[in-house]
């Protein structure tokens, strides 16, 4: 990439318990080198405190501490249920994983109680349970658009004031910068050292002719790093770009591609849009 076609990249602060309220991203905002991950459940109003989301973290998962212990019984007892006000204050996250731990210990209290080699049964168990418990949700793209604004998860205006499937319209030669809005799903975290939950999102970007298919401009993988108390469930990503100047009149796309890190999944959408001629006066 060209030293005059730069990439910047803008990071969006959710707000702390001090009152401090999102910071939203405009074009005519000084540019910073990062990249904008964000996440609408977890963004508390201006000037009201959250209560800490470690606190409800552990609140809410305190059972399934003696839950688990309670499924381990399984291997003596295969035919033990868990009952309904036991798991009742589970997510349905949680449940499957307690529905497939109460198997996991059957199954083995089963292979063991047929005599068979403990050290076999017990790799053998390891093996599978690790399978089980590898979750790769697919990797989606949802909603991409190109915006002069972007706030908070859902909270953006597209360039142009576009609706629907209309094509986005810049001026040929003109270098304008845009920002590219995505919002993801299925994106995996994990626990880190600090007990937080890390996200990374990484995405390639590429411009086509539609006339005939050449590449035209990329800019090489960029990574985005998120760290959370809490899972995010709502996740986005915001890129600045500016649409190179030498780009003449014509029909393009914008391949924007995204990989998640921790899973190795990768998506892509694809962006149409138009440069056309400078209007005369």
């Amino acid at each position: 990439m060209s030293a005059g076609h730069h990439v910047t990249m803008c990071f969006l602060a959710a707000a702390t318990a001090s009152g401090c309220g999102p910071r939203a991203v405009t074009l005519d905002e000084p540019r910073q080198d990062s990249v904008a991950v964000i996440d609408a459940a977890s963004v508390p109003e201006v000037g009201h405190e959250t209560p800490p989301a470690a606190d409800r973290e552990s609140v809410e998962r305190l059972p399934m501490r003696q839950l688990l212990a309670a499924a381990s019984g399984s291997i003596l007892h295969p035919d033990h249920d868990m009952t309904g006000e036991e798991i009742a204050s589970l997510s349905s996250e949680d449940r499957q994983l307690l529905e497939t731990m109460q198997t996991w210990f059957a199954d083995v209290g089963e292979d063991l109680g047929n005599g068979q080699d403990p050290w076999v049964v017990m790799e053998a168990a390891s093996d599978s349970l690790q399978k089980q418990l590898k979750r790769n949700p697919e990797l989606k793209l949802p909603s991409v658009a190109l915006c002069t604004r972007v706030g908070v998860f859902g909270d953006y205006d597209e360039w142009g004031n576009r609706t629907g499937n209309e094509t986005y319209t810049f001026i040929a030669h003109a270098g304008q910068p845009v920002i590219i809005y995505a919002e993801m799903e299925g994106v995996s975290s994990r626990l880190d050292e600090q007990r937080l939950w890390e996200t990374i999102t990484s995405q390639h970007l590429v411009i086509y002719s539609d006339r005939d298919g050449i590449p035209l401009w990329e800019e090489q993988w960029q990574t985005a790093s998120d760290r959370s108390q809490v899972r995010r469930k709502n996740y986005f990503t915001t890129q600045i770009v500016e649409l190179p100047p030498a780009l003449s009149a014509g029909n393009y796309h914008l391949r924007l591609r995204v990989r998640d890190e921790r899973s190795g999944e990768e998506t892509e959408r694809r962006i149409q849009f138009t440069m056309s001629s400078a209007r005369r006066k």
